[in-house]
């Protein structure tokens, strides 16, 4: 078996080098790298057949850092598991504050661990409902969809069919976790106070949507304020935050008109100083719990 795809990558990293740097030679390369320069020219021409034993010194010598190194080593076909990466609340808080679009943190039960000022504005939180959010069961996003008090605060209206998508959602998504604690008390409030969610998850029972044929990346919310905003709606890969955690971030797909809800959010965060919203402190959800 040939590893030409990542001989070609290889042989990439080391060309873009020199031409960033000084001259990246097959023989420069084996010497940071700690093997022969034959090797080198193997391993770019793909005639490498076993290439574990060379990943850690060729991503050494190219300074990758831990999550380019899990890119590096799928290349060649292998699993790396990042050595340092830190799934600490404190280090969700800090990625969410840098991120200048819309963007929350939850578990795969829909618990909100935190998001951040853009995702709070856009999506018309108030002080008071937030508040409720910290009160038992905890923040959890089917409170949102389903209690009337979030619904009409909302800058979209939700039909049956996106409540009916929502249920089937959390219900794939948080599939690995029906046996812990925290999925049975999330459904079981839920079934025990609000008849809608009762009604909506038999319903899926009954007839479950299409998953792919309703979902869509494209995600258009009507604001008071902003009016019409079309983001693309995306998730940072598991291999950056781990499967207890769920980042989802709205790109906007208009900048300018952004630029609009960014100016009244600043404002906001001056007001209140509050640029990353925190939850109850309850440790990340886990299959053991």
């Amino acid at each position: 078996m040939e590893n030409k795809h990542f001989g070609l990558y290889v042989k990439t990293l080391r060309e873009q080098r020199a031409s960033y740097w000084h001259s990246w030679t097959q023989e420069y390369l084996a010497e940071k790298a700690d093997i022969e320069p034959d090797q080198v020219a193997r391993i770019e021409q793909g005639r490498v057949k076993k290439l574990l034993p060379y990943l850690e010194g060729l991503a050494m010598a190219f300074g990758l850092n831990e999550l380019q190194k899990v890119e590096f080593w799928a290349l060649a076909g292998y699993n790396y598991r990042p050595s340092q990466l830190d799934i600490s609340k404190q280090r969700i808080y800090d990625l969410l504050e840098q991120l200048y679009f819309p963007a929350s943190a939850r578990t795969p039960v829909w618990d909100f661990i935190a998001f951040n000022c853009y995702h709070e504005v856009l999506w018309g939180y108030t002080p008071e409902n937030i508040a409720l959010l910290n009160e038992h069961p905890g923040p959890n996003l089917l409170r949102v969809l389903f209690d009337n008090e979030f619904r009409k605060s909302q800058t979209r209206h939700l039909t049956d069919n996106d409540l009916r998508f929502a249920v089937a959602i959390f219900r794939t998504i948080s599939f690995r976790y029906i046996t812990t604690e925290r999925y049975d008390e999330v459904v079981q409030y839920m079934s025990e106070h609000y008849p809608l969610f009762e009604h909506t998850w038999r319903d899926v029972d009954r007839n479950p949507p299409d998953i792919e044929m309703l979902q869509t990346p494209i995600n258009k919310v009507r604001h008071d304020v902003f009016q019409e905003i079309e983001f693309m709606s995306l998730h940072i890969p598991p291999r950056y935050v781990g499967e207890e955690v769920d980042i989802s971030i709205y790109v906007p797909l208009s900048i300018d008109k952004y630029r609009e809800l960014r100016e009244f959010t600043e404002d906001y965060v001056k007001d209140t100083g509050q640029r990353v919203r925190k939850f109850r402190d309850q440790p990340l959800l886990s299959r053991n719990q």
